[in-house]
């Protein structure tokens, strides 16, 4: 009965939304068995194609980093707009957000409620961004639980930019994304459509 209970636990911990972030949930992709560091030596940008549910106001989102340098390096979070064929990013829309990523010999996790509620549309490019080699987002392997992703990463290095996809890669980064829906307008009451015309 005490394995079943943590099993439970455990489930719930991997799957349950963050309890600080604000927001809906609109694009999320957890880490998985198979769940890799995408890294080289040198310094790189990582840019995914995220497809998400809903247009609006971003609050905050979830993002799995590696550090194995030895000593702290900051990551660099931004997002693009982006388009339904993936084409090259477009305007940056959000960031850039700095995150202090701690040595460890793991992976980790980071929740991030951003400070100015930008507006994101729903074709977008999520870009991780590393000074120095050996720093990187984590690729999984499998599809995101919510939201859309198309599989590509666009990998840039002082050498230039790789778009690295299918049939070579089919990952995607994890992340999770969190927004504030447009609210509604209320439809025009009669009070208020003969008021406009005094």
């Amino acid at each position: 009965m005490r394995m079943a209970t943590i099993r439970l636990a455990f489930a719930c911990l991997l799957f349950a939304s963050p309890a600080l972030a604000d927001g809906i949930l609109v694009y999320q992709n957890l880490k998985a068995p198979g769940s890799v560091p995408f890294f080289g030596a040198d310094p790189s940008e990582v840019l995914e194609d995220i497809h998400i549910a809903q247009s609006g106001m971003l609050r905050g989102f979830d993002v799995v980093l590696f550090n194995h340098t030895g000593v702290t390096h900051d990551a660099i979070i931004a997002i693009y707009a982006g388009d339904p064929t993936d084409g090259p990013p477009g305007a940056l829309l959000a960031g850039p957000y700095t995150i202090p990523v701690p040595y460890s010999a793991s992976v980790t996790n980071f929740h991030y409620d951003v400070p100015d509620f930008p507006m994101v549309e729903r074709d977008l490019w999520f870009s991780v961004k590393f000074d120095v080699g050996v720093c990187s987002p984590v690729e999984t392997p499998t599809d995101p639980y919510v939201g859309v992703s198309h599989h590509l990463f666009r990998y840039r290095t002082q050498g230039g930019e790789t778009i690295v996809g299918p049939p070579y890669d089919s990952g995607q980064i994890v992340v999770s994304l969190f927004v504030e829906p447009p609210v509604p307008l209320a439809p025009p009451s009669w009070a208020s459509l003969r008021s406009s015309y005094r």
